[in-house]
């Protein structure tokens, strides 16, 4: 019978305290989740004849990979073409991508994909920190990181997208908020703004909170909001501004979008036409579900604030929620832009189910990824139109 070394005590000790450590668990559960999903897409793939990686890099993703290899000026080959299209996309993920695949055997793709897994996961365990304010008990956020890590869309979170990004900066910005640390908020919303245009509904979050504490304290808490105050819409203002720069009208970017896209804030009237056609005709999979998750995103933001969850949480997920709705165009995105609100929108759902057995919890939170699973990963082999 053969020995085998026991371990150090120092080691047994280090082991345990990982196992223990809220981090660790949050990150083990949502690359769990998503290596399930990008499991899934394989298979998926695999069947209609696609491969994996095309998929993982498809639509947005070559945009980005290509302004990150050529510039703005040297986009070619897409669709919509024009002068200035490529300006439609956010500057901070494709520079960064240009940095990372500037290290010696790194391509641009390894770039993309590790920079979305990597900014998941450090979302991941903000996530545990806000659901901490909401509910004390562990399970709640692990819970929440599973059900963000499987929402339906969250294989974008895998894919040389941009949700990963700024649902990392969102989720620290709101904790800095929470925790009063204004320049964890400041800083995190200032490149949330090169991120995503929906970085408005994050800024505006940040500066409600940050007027509203320096209207109530005085010190050198009201000096540090004030200076949040200042800093959270420059990196939002600074690309808009570039655009307008670049383009010769003040209104530069979302002209880009509404020719490129016909994407436009119309106070949510193609939505409620898409509503009304889907609930009419339910022409496919795709669009009942889209508009499924539409009406639940409603329902759960009006939950969240029934259950008086912090109202800096909530301001945040209802400023999302109010630009997907009154956002005219490409209504089949709208799962995938909700996305970066998902993790407050799902904060009900989270506590629900802490709330029951060890059976009925692990159930409804499996029921609930693999339904989100599946509708990701059919979305980008199913279904044959943008996401």
């Amino acid at each position: 019978m053969i020995d085998l070394p026991e371990r150090a005590p120092g080691a047994v000790s280090l082991l345990t305290r990982a196992r223990g450590n809220a981090y660790v668990r949050a990150l083990a559960v949502y690359l769990g989740v998503q290596a399930l999903g990008v499991l899934v897409l394989a298979l998926l793939s695999a069947w209609h004849g696609l491969g994996l990686l095309d998929r993982l890099t498809a639509w947005d993703g070559k945009w980005y990979l290509d302004i990150a290899a050529n510039g703005y000026d040297g986009v070619s080959g897409h669709t919509p073409s024009f002068e200035h299209a490529a300006l439609a996309f956010f500057p901070l993920y494709p520079l960064l991508i240009m940095l990372f695949s500037g290290i010696p055997g790194v391509t641009p793709v390894a770039a993309a994909l590790t920079i979305s897994v990597s900014a998941g996961a450090t979302a991941a365990c903000g996530i545990v920190r806000l659901a901490r304010a909401v509910d004390a008990r562990p399970g709640v956020g692990l819970l929440l990181v599973a059900l963000w890590a499987g929402a339906p869309m969250a294989i974008v979170l895998s894919m040389a997208y941009t949700e990963a990004l700024f649902s990392a900066l969102a989720v620290w910005a709101l904790v800095g908020l929470l925790e009063r640390n204004w320049l964890l908020a400041a800083m995190c919303c200032l490149l949330a703004g090169t991120v995503r245009p929906v970085g408005g509904a994050l800024i505006v979050t940040v500066a409600v909170a940050a007027l509203y504490t320096a209207w109530r304290e005085s010190g050198s808490q009201r000096w540090k909001a004030l200076g949040c105050l200042v800093t959270c819409p420059l990196g939002l203002v600074g690309y808009w501004t570039y655009v307008a720069v670049r383009t010769g009208d003040v209104t530069g970017w979302s002209d880009i979008e509404q020719r490129g896209w016909g994407m436009g804030f119309d106070f949510g009237l193609e939505t409620a036409q898409w509503l009304v056609r889907t609930l009419a005709t339910g022409s496919s999979v795709m669009t009942t579900g889209g508009m499924v998750l539409l009406l639940a995103a409603v329902v759960l933001l009006l939950v969240g604030v029934a259950r008086r969850l912090p109202w800096q949480l909530s301001l945040y997920a209802a400023g999302i929620v109010a630009m997907v709705v009154g956002t005219g165009g490409l209504p089949m995105t709208k799962p995938r832009l909700l996305l970066v609100a998902m993790f407050v929108l799902a904060l009900p759902i989270a506590v629900g189910l802490a709330n029951r057995e060890w059976a009925a919890r692990l159930g409804g939170a499996a029921a609930l990824i693999v339904m989100g699973v599946w509708f990701s990963a059919y979305a980008l082999t199913g279904w044959q139109f943008t996401i």
